[in-house]
């Protein structure tokens, strides 16, 4: 009986390590358009499931800020190379999306937790060397998304603010 057990156990694991992540952090949960629920840094978030295990992801900051991200599957389970649209000033300038050392902010997304959580990155690096890396987790709640931003810079301590978007 005791092997039993152990064989249902090992299978129950290899199928949450087999579970697609996105499936895990996205569309019942996460999908969708969410508001700040009482002044944090988060304005707004979207999702959108695109085909397969792409989607697309929208951040409003209260700063003024924005992220627009495609996000599309690596080869890795549970992490997404994220870019934003090039534009015509991206091309004038022959920036290359995602390219940091030329002056793109380079995007990536992961699910973590277990898969509970999506997390999106933004590292940025200045023309002198310094960088700024922002981390933005999003936490299915009762009541809504908990969300945890910390912001690392090479020159200052880490900023960290948290809060809670609402349908």
């Amino acid at each position: 009986m005791a092997i039993v057990r152990r064989l249902a156990w090992l299978f129950a694991l290899l199928a949450a390590l087999a579970a697609d992540p996105l499936r895990a952090v996205s569309p019942g949960e996460l999908a969708g358009r969410w508001r700040d629920a009482g002044g944090g840094p988060v304005a707004e978030f979207r999702l959108q499931p695109e085909d397969g295990d792409r989607f697309l992801v929208t951040v409003r900051f209260t700063d003024g800020g924005r992220w627009d991200l495609e996000c599309v599957p690596t080869g890795r389970p549970g992490v997404w190379a994220a870019s934003s649209p090039t534009g015509m000033l991206d091309w004038l300038f022959a920036r290359r999306r995602g390219e940091p050392l030329e002056g793109a902010p380079l995007f990536w997304a992961r699910a973590a937790a277990g898969g509970v959580t999506l997390v999106l990155y933004r590292l940025a690096i200045a023309p002198d060397g310094g960088f700024r890396l922002d981390r933005l987790a999003l936490t299915p709640a009762a009541e809504g998304l908990d969300y945890d931003l910390r912001i690392l810079a090479h020159d200052r301590e880490t900023v960290r603010l948290a809060g809670r978007l609402v349908r």
